[in-house]
């Protein structure tokens, strides 16, 4: 223990306040151990994991089952809690310097040569010819199955494509030592890397099969020393650390085509150098040091523990997933166990009042220091926190951050004397933010999110953004925004059920230049309310998606700058002033950019474009010009639906262009704007239907005429359910006037309801009013009645409580077919059909029946099972409906006899529900059918009576 109180009185190295408290909890629970002098000196220590017969090779977990230890003399052995419990034989008394393999088998490699391949669990070796007599310093598992690359002594390099069985040689071009070789997963493909002395990096990307030198370091410091590189990590495809001799450490951020000098402190040769997050690391060196980096190496300093608890030179280290760290060399293996783990974070980890990390700003803190594998969730308690957070890039490509507040939780920060955001997300990536709060509770600052750096695979789910309401052009009070840097670059961001409150703008993201477009942005099913400027603002964005957003009162809907590739679907937008502005937006062929299926109601303008603007396909929307509280004289030159400056190659099909406030439909400044313009309503309460080019046209003969397109279009009023609902109501829903033809990109409208693939309707909503209605064809006959009658015929749904789709009236019976057209119902829905007439008996088809392509035929009379309960009776060859229920509750009784004796007895006459066979007469014949019918207690079946 006075190696453990010499740490703690040393400590004097600062270490991030809010983890301090895991620092010493790993202090206070530390044991030392350590191996005698009778183990030669160590090169490698290597953790194998046995798991239901399935072996983890360097992958250490709390139940390490295999510890193997190996060095000079041709030493290999296993150990336990540094205690040595076997000794492997090796048939060697070469010194052994690394060693690698899997679940098939290990290859370790040594002086002079020396290969031994091993079948692990246990270990057996079994030397190997490797057909040189050069040092071999290093081995890594290949990328294919079964292959082994060694480097050592003189550029040399070996390949084994059979586990290691044999070899040969692999030309390096290069005379140089190699210390190190390492496979990096994250290129595509996996690449290896060799590196050694002189600074030689080579890269193979075939699996070792053929080397170039990517890169050679230089002495920068010009001490006359060579650049050695015994050791190399990557921690993504572009990010990675390499060290040697003299302390030196260098770090690429650029696939290794740049390397950049750290300073170590030390001056010993580092032997190792491992990184579990972009920003912590450790190296182990000559004499006992341990340095390490809580900042991607920024930074190195002694590690308050590790550091000197021997100066033999230490060789490698394992800072496992276990509560181990366990240092190996030189006639030394220390192992230190704490009682909680100091490591890489995964799983759930609470954040809150009662927990080790009670603010989410700490939580960030730790991730930022242990890095994160696999992925974590930081859980966080309901409850306010005022705090300023920062999410960094430290968290490799495979790794996955969450922050789940649980839809409890808010982070809401008053930013009058901090900088102006709540949350800043700087170059991360793979980020999920959910069931969250995050507000800014300032009043005179807006930014709720700021992004910069590079960005990608963030998403924001079930997320408020709440701001101040900032009726200006000041950007800097956006909700969620990027900087506008030229190093900002955004991939993949995406906003899921999220809801934006205020601020200039919700979310404004603008790239600095056309040389660097934002890419792959998806919002989908938000609410944006009532924002100063346009709710969303993007400039240079591509390839994006705006799926079924609500703008509810925002003063401007969206706002696209210099964007291209985009598709904006299903949105409902209400904004006071622009809905939809497109500005320099051109499309990449053959690549286009649809806007369809959206309601825009605006009181001044709703689809805005200027500059140039090619390549968009405008089908299926909904404009309507309303204000609802006024719907006074606006003049037209200032109220105008859209505006067309320039462009070419755009399309306008299958629109419904209304303004109520008396200006224009739309205008037109360049003809050549559009290639294809058909297909659409426009409607103005005003004198000026619309402007093309620079003339004003009244109506839409005139405008035909001068324009030489919209041969289908047509100016029609439409009713909408309000001035925002733009769905169809009354007159409207069925009006012919509105038909167009169907187009592929758009089949279904804005609620996802399929459109008629014969002839749909223009704008947003598909009406529930088909064009083409559904046709049946139905056959019955009645018991008494002698001649047709009128029927009414509705179609009912196929389950309980069947309820009623919809009604028509037609004439049928006499065992003719007769046609009922209707226009609420739909092929491949199978529906029940429920037949009354006015004196006979409820009838149902015995099951439902389905219409295809457009029509359905029914026969009643060919079988009494072709009614629900078999309720029908034969007559005359045919099967019939019961006649006698007079009244029309469904029973055939006394009360049906009594209303025609009444009639009997004034000898009534005319159309008369008593007159049972329709001779005009209600007399004694009638009330045979009745009285028989009553007799037989004759009632309705039906599936409502059955399952009630």
């Amino acid at each position: 223990m006075k190696i453990l109180c010499a740490s703690i009185n040393n400590f004097k190295h600062k270490i991030i306040v809010k983890i301090i408290y895991l620092l010493i909890l790993a202090i206070f629970g530390a044991q030392f151990y350590s191996c005698g002098p009778e183990i030669n000196d160590i090169e490698e220590c290597e953790y194998y994991t046995e798991n239901n017969g399935i072996h983890n090779f360097k992958n250490p977990v709390d139940d390490s089952l295999y510890t193997y230890v190996f060095g000079e003399n041709g030493g290999v052995y296993q150990v336990e809690d540094l205690c040595i419990i076997q000794t492997i034989n090796t048939n060697t008394l070469e010194n052994l310097t690394a060693m690698d393999g899997n679940e098939f088998g290990a290859v370790i490699v040594g002086m002079n040569g020396t290969i031994l391949k091993g079948n692990l669990f246990p270990l057996s070796l079994t030397l190997k010819t490797s057909g040189t007599n050069k040092n071999l310093n290093n081995v890594t598992l290949g990328v294919t199955s079964g292959s082994f690359i060694v480097v050592g002594d003189s550029g040399t390099i070996l390949k084994s494509t059979n586990f290691g069985d044999n070899w040969y040689s692999v030309s390096s071009g290069t005379v140089e030592d190699l210390y190190e070789i390492t496979k990096i997963t994250y290129r595509v493909p996996e690449m290896l890397i060799a590196s050694g002395y002189n600074g030689e990096i080579l890269e193979s990307t075939n699996n070792g099969e053929s080397w170039y030198s990517s890169f050679t370091f230089e002495d920068g410091n010009l001490s006359g020393l060579p650049v050695v590189i015994r050791t190399l990590q990557y921690v993504d495809s572009t990010t990675g650390w390499a060290a040697g001799n003299n302390g030196k450490i260098y770090r690429t951020t650029s696939a290794g085509d740049g390397w950049n000098s750290q300073s170590s402190g030390i001056s010993d040769h580092i032997n190792k150098i491992q990184f579990s997050s972009f920003n912590y690391g450790y190296a182990c060196a000559d004499n006992g040091r341990v340095i390490y980096t809580t900042n991607g190496g920024s930074n190195w300093q002694p590690h308050p523990i590790f550091d000197t608890l021997t100066n033999k030179n230490l060789n490698s280290f394992i800072q496992s997933d276990s509560v181990s760290f366990t240092l190996v060399g030189d006639s030394t293996l220390i192992n230190i166990k704490t009682n909680i783990s100091v490591k890489p974070l995964s799983g759930i980890v609470p954040v809150g009042s009662g927990e080790n990390i009670t603010t989410v700003s700490n939580a960030l803190t730790v991730a930022d220091y242990l890095g994160i594998k696999d992925s974590v969730t930081f859980m966080i308690k309901p409850g306010t926190y005022n705090e300023e957070l920062e999410i960094k890039k430290v968290y490799p490509l495979t790794a996955k951050l969450k922050i789940d507040g649980g839809n409890a939780a808010e982070l809401a920060k008053d930013m009058s004397d901090t900088s102006n955001f709540t949350m800043k997300i700087s170059g991360a990536k793979n980020v999920v933010i959910e069931n969250l709060t995050i507000s800014n509770l300032d009043t005179n600052k807006g930014r709720v999110i700021l992004i910069e750096g590079d960005v990608s695979n963030v998403k924001f789910n079930n997320v408020t953004f709440n701001g101040p309401f900032n009726f200006t052009t000041n950007v800097n009070k956006s909700l969620v925004m990027s900087d506008g840097l030229s190093s900002t670059k955004l991939t993949n961001v995406e906003f899921n059920n999220c809801t934006f409150n205020k601020g200039t703008h919700a979310l404004r993201l603008h790239s600095s230049s056309s040389g660097n477009y934002f890419s792959g942005l998806k919002v989908n099913n938000c609410v944006f309310k009532n924002s100063g400027q346009a709710a969303i603002a993007l400039n240079f964005n591509e390839n994006f998606e705006i799926t079924s957003n609500t703008f509810d009162s925002t003063y401007g809907g969206m706002n696209f700058l210099t964007s291209r590739n985009f598709n904006v679907n299903k949105n409902k937008i209400h904004s006071t002033y622009i809905a939809l502005q497109l500005q320099g937006c051109t499309s990449v062929n053959p690549l286009r950019n649809l806007i369809s299926n959206n309601f825009v109601n605006s009181h001044y303008l709703g689809l805005y474009m200027v500059l140039s603007n090619s390549n968009h396909d405008f089908y299926h929307n909904s404009f309507n010009i309303q204000n609802p509280y006024d719907t006074s004289y606006i003049p037209f030159t200032s109220n105008v639906n859209t505006f067309f400056a320039s462009g070419t190659g755009n399309k306008m099909r299958n629109n419904i262009f209304i303004n109520r406030r008396r200006g224009q439909a739309f205008s037109m400044s360049a003809a050549a704007t559009f290639s294809s313009f058909n297909y659409n309503d426009y409607y103005t309460n005003g004198d000026t239907l619309a402007l093309w080019v620079s003339t004003y046209h009244p109506n839409i003969t005139s405008l035909k005429a001068a324009s030489g397109r919209d041969t289908n279009s047509v100016s029609q009023n439409v009713s909408f359910i309000s001035p925002t609902d733009l769905h169809l109501t009354g007159s409207s829903n069925g009006d012919t006037l509105l038909k167009s033809l169907p187009l592929s990109l758009v089949p279904n409208d804005i609620d996802g309801a399929s459109r008629n693939q014969t002839a749909t309707y223009m704008g947003a909503d598909e009406g529930s009013i088909s064009f083409f209605p559904k046709m049946l064809k139905l056959k019955t006959k009645f018991e008494a009645y002698a001649a047709e009658d009128t029927l009414t015929v509705q179609m009912r749904n196929s389950s309980s409580p069947y309820a009623l789709i919809e009604s028509v009236k037609g004439v049928g019976g006499q065992g003719n077919f007769k046609t009922f057209n209707f226009n609420a119902v739909s092929n491949g829905i199978p529906y029940y059909i429920n037949v009354t007439h006015r004196n006979s008996i409820e009838t149902w088809s015995a099951a439902a029946q389905t219409f295809t392509g457009d029509s359905l035929n029914y026969d009643f009379t060919t079988a009494a099972t072709q009614a629900f309960g078999s309720n029908m009776i034969l007559k005359s060859g045919m099967w019939t409906f019961y006649s006698g229920d007079v009244n029309q509750d469904g029973t055939i009784d006394i009360t049906d006899g009594s209303l025609i004796d009444n009639d009997l007895l004034i000898f009534a006459s005319g159309y008369l529900p008593t007159d049972l066979n329709g001779d005009g007469i209600t007399d004694l014949s009638d009330a045979v059918f009745a009285d028989n019918n009553s007799f037989n207690f004759i009632g309705k079946i039906t599936p409502l009576i059955v399952n009630s």
